[in-house]
């Protein structure tokens, strides 16, 4: 019995460690993305910020283009990354009713159709991800961490989207600090350039990579390969903050909802029957050109 209570400690203790608050200028150059269109079409490609609805989901194109990743910091070090291909991101968290739509179900512990859904872990997201596929309507996956911040951004060289003063943030997000504690419907705060609502606050947002604490240092370097699984604790990457913390007592420093802040959890927890840790966890989608 001494032995289940301590692997259950551990387990516990790393996706909660995040709770803590502790953690271990750039130049927006878009350049023209190629489309061969088929015989007697044209294809235009779409600007930043144009937004197209597939399967009931409103998504915004976001542009090929380069720009710093990290900071020199805290994610550090800061580096040239570029995104090579345009691709279309969801406007909002994915909803708890276009959840249902596709899933039948809503796993959510914070109840109602336009809130953002939460208390998924990352393989529910890929379940999501998959009925979408099976849609034929396009090929959809969650973003790479670079994608995520590179949209995030929208071109901008401050540490928020919105520029650098913290005190502003609640007009852009919902945070530990406004949210009374739970999420709230999608899209009730600003935007950024490009037209992304909540990209900072309200659920975290799972991204498609392993965590890698070593990521940057690699990019930095010129090799971009996609980070390996870890040994254990084996984490996937989060990025965008929250509205909540399992702790309650915890509020979120503004750091931890600078644009490039690097989150991560484990992918799946086996005693969730137990102590559910993704209150705070929901899903962007991308969709492929």
């Amino acid at each position: 019995m001494k032995k289940l209570i301590l692997v259950i400690s551990i387990l516990v203790f790393f996706p909660l460690a995040n709770c803590s608050g502790k953690n271990n200028s750039y130049k927006n150059n878009p350049y023209k993305e190629v489309a061969i269109p088929k015989a007697g079409e044209e294809i235009a490609i779409p600007n930043a910020g144009d937004v197209k609805t597939f399967l009931g989901i409103e998504f915004v194109y976001i542009p090929a283009g380069s720009f710093i990743m990290g900071n020199n910091y805290i994610h550090t070090p800061a580096h040239k990354h570029e995104i090579p291909k345009g691709f279309w991101i969801s406007k909002y968290e994915i909803t708890q009713k276009q959840f249902k739509a596709i899933m039948g179900k809503n796993p959510s512990h914070f109840k109602d159709d336009d809130l953002p859904v939460d208390s998924i872990n990352w393989y529910d997201a890929q379940k999501f991800i998959k009925k979408l596929n099976s849609k034929g309507d396009g090929h959809f996956r969650l973003p790479t961490e670079a994608e995520w911040e590179y949209a995030c951004r929208a071109g901008t060289e401050t540490v928020f989207y919105f520029g650098n003063d913290a005190s502003l943030l609640g007009n852009y997000a919902w945070t530990t600090t406004n949210s009374d504690r739970h999420t709230h419907p999608v899209g009730e705060k600003l935007p950024n350039a490009w037209g992304l609502y909540d990209m900072l606050g309200n659920v975290g947002e799972w991204c498609e990579e392993w965590w890698d604490v070593n990521a940057y240092k690699r990019y930095a370097e010129g090799d971009f390969s996609p980070p390996e699984k870890g040994k254990w604790p084996q984490l996937r990457v989060q990025r965008g903050g929250a509205a909540l913390c399992e702790n309650p007592d915890f509020t979120y420093p503004p750091f931890r909802y600078h644009s490039s802040y690097r989150d991560k959890c484990v992918p799946k927890f086996i005693f969730n029957l137990l102590i559910n840790i993704y209150h705070n966890a929901g899903i962007r989608c991308v969709r492929d050109f």
